[in-house]
């Protein structure tokens, strides 16, 4: 097992393990990024779908999984990360 990093815009489309379990959402040098704990020797891969939204945009996704919130700039952009399910 292993934690791997990977960045997320407005929306991003993820190839991962089957059984890749999100750890956590955060920034760094002002990008959002997952933190994803993956078996990278699984004979599987699905895309899994992830999105970022400012507090109060529209959503058009349902089904959502909340994955957390995250500040840029010193918390002048809120920013809610979801998957996609």
């Amino acid at each position: 097992m292993k934690i791997w990093k990977y960045k997320v815009d407005k929306k991003a489309d993820i190839e991962l393990p089957v059984g890749a379990e999100v750890l956590s959402a955060d920034t760094q040098d002002g990008e959002v990024y997952l933190w994803i704990l993956l078996d990278d020797n699984a004979p599987r891969s699905v895309k899994r779908k992830f999105i970022v939204a400012m507090t109060g945009q529209e959503i058009a996704e349902h089904n959502l999984h909340f994955i957390g919130t995250v500040l840029l700039l010193e918390g002048t952009f809120v920013l809610h990360v979801f998957e996609v399910l």
